[in-house]
């Protein structure tokens, strides 16, 4: 009995052992944005959603894309909800998003909505990808604010 669970115990740290070994390998040359992303983005200090400052905004985000091009996106942005879009392939290692988020106020009632499109280029290996978007803010209806702003981000895969 004793030899029995020492040899579970072996199979079972090995195989996990294996089994990360495995994900630090190159996935599909980079051709596969399916998984968890932790992203950092930096948005130019002129920007709505940063606080007046010398410097520019840096917010991380936890981005998952799954097979069937659904996407999921904490903002990372104050006052933001998760957001909810879709992502697609758009060439050699390149994939563009797009995701739409709710925005409240600081007494938490809804103030509007806010759009983003990412486009992003990973990496040989598919752990890592550059890239920019570009996020829109819309009233409560779904009108056009005339706020926009820019950035840029970096993906690496959550392992």
């Amino acid at each position: 009995m004793k030899i029995k669970l020492i040899a579970h115990v072996f199979i079972m740290f090995f195989g996990v052992q294996a089994a990360w070994a495995a994900s630090t390998q190159p996935i599909q040359g980079g051709q596969d944005l399916t998984g968890t992303w932790r992203v950092f983005a930096t948005i130019p200090n002129t920007a709505p959603v940063c606080a007046p400052s010398p410097v520019d905004c840096e917010y991380q985000a936890m981005s998952t894309a799954t097979s069937d091009g659904t996407l999921v996106q904490t903002a990372g942005i104050p006052l933001t909800s998760t957001g909810h879009g879709v992502w697609n392939r758009t060439g050699k290692r390149t994939f563009s998003a797009s995701a739409l988020y709710f925005r409240s106020n600081l007494a938490g009632q809804p103030i509007g909505t806010s759009t983003s499109r990412i486009s992003v280029e990973l990496d040989q290996s598919g752990l890592v990808g550059n890239g920019s978007f570009f996020a829109t803010l819309d009233d409560l209806d779904g009108n056009p604010t005339g706020i926009s702003y820019q950035g840029t981000v970096v993906f690496e895969r959550f392992e």
